[in-house]
């Protein structure tokens, strides 16, 4: 009796060892299946929306933003497609893989595909945004004595130019972006968070954190102890920063203003 009971609890031991080892590999094949099949797709489509993007910005032209607002919803899409998302949840849930690196891929491509679980529409809607603000951007130049100048231009006149008036003029000259981008930029963030809201966050802040893995609690913990660790030392040192600008400059160090800084940002 003894040893029958034995093979018994034998037997089921065996059985429920492959049955386990059966379903890893099972899940790992379909991972592997889906990478395939979405690296066929992804990769000539996140190609030419880069190179897209990059010839729009070079050339600032309506017929190149089109175009790369084309190509990014093309990539945009792949992520969109809910069989997909079903296939990527149902291994997910399933916790049978075992390989860490297949375990990192579904993550990554769970989350990418999770964020773009939302109606189309809404998604063409916002790339629209974002390529008319780029388009904005690149076509935007600061204006100096009449003429209108580059951003390498600008960049060298505030790193190089000892004269305070003229670094006044071209520093805040490059702040004129602001008022032609401010409504846009609004509308972009309303819309952002309107998809975050609908995929189930707080909003977009929140959904691009946690879809890329971290966590907004801990970010803000990390930045906060940070800034405790380094601000005094960074007081001090901005203080040997000021008096050096002063004398450059020739002025009091109470004088000097976000265009004495060498760049567009007072970094």
């Amino acid at each position: 009796m003894k040893k029958t009971a034995l093979a018994i609890v034998t037997a089921l031991t065996i059985s429920s060892f492959w049955s386990c080892t059966s379903k890893q590999e099972k899940m790992e094949n379909r991972m592997k299946a889906f990478i395939s099949t979405y690296e066929i797709k992804a990769i000539p489509l996140y190609k030419a929306s880069a190179l897209a993007s990059w010839s729009a910005n070079i050339s600032g032209t309506n017929e190149d933003f089109s175009k790369s607002e084309k190509a990014s919803f093309e990539y945009a899409k792949i992520y969109t497609d809910s069989k997909g998302f079903a296939e990527l949840k149902e291994i997910k849930e399933s916790k049978a893989m075992q390989d860490p690196i297949l375990v990192r891929q579904m993550d990554l491509l769970y989350n990418g595909y999770l964020g773009g679980q939302v109606d189309t529409t809404l998604i063409a809607e916002q790339i629209k945004m974002e390529t008319e603000l780029s388009k904005k951007y690149a076509n935007f130049r600061v204006t100096l004595n009449g003429k209108q100048i580059s951003d390498n231009v600008v960049e060298e006149i505030l790193r190089s130019s000892t004269n305070s008036a003229e670094l006044q003029t071209v520093w805040t000259g490059a702040k004129e972006i602001g008022p032609v981008v401010a409504d846009d930029i609004i509308k972009l963030v309303r819309q952002r968070n309107k998809i975050a809201q609908k995929i189930g966050f707080s909003n977009f802040h929140e959904m691009s954190l946690k879809l890329s893995g971290q966590d907004p609690a801990e970010v803000t913990k990390i930045f906060d102890e940070l800034d405790s660790l380094t601000k005094n030392n960074f007081a001090q040192l901005k203080g040997e920063i000021d008096v050096y600008f002063a004398k450059r400059f020739k002025i009091a160090v109470s004088d000097l203003r976000p265009w004495h800084y060498q760049n567009r940002y007072f970094q």
